[in-house]
């Protein structure tokens, strides 16, 4: 309620997930962007997945940006970690396909 009457308020890590979806559902952008640079803090090899699907749920262009800007970064990384080869690679999957999709560049990539 801060945010709406006051134009800002302190977004947690422990909260900012929670707050993104009433942001998200009650069209407050400016809330929604601070969610999403608070979110974008803690990416890592272990939550990008996590975060990208989030991004995605909640159509957080910025956070998917960070995402999809860690996925590139730290590809060697990503695709190394034990056990998680088959998320990883769905992972990609959904991310070029996503980007061909609303670029209109190549079409999607079919399985």
């Amino acid at each position: 309620m801060r945010f709406i009457y006051t134009g800002s308020v302190d977004v947690t890590l422990e909260i900012a997930q929670d707050l993104l979806r009433a942001a998200d559902q009650y069209l407050l952008e400016g809330l929604k962007r601070l969610c999403e640079y608070t979110i974008a803090q803690d990416v890592s090899v272990e939550s990008v997945s996590s975060m990208y699907e989030l991004s995605e749920a909640f159509n957080a262009i910025s956070l998917r940006h960070t995402c999809i800007l860690f996925i590139l970064e730290h590809f060697d990384k990503l695709s190394a970690m034990p056990g998680s080869k088959i998320k990883f690679y769905s992972l990609l999957y959904a991310v070029i396909n996503k980007e061909c999709l609303h670029n209109h560049t190549i079409s999607p990539l079919s399985k």
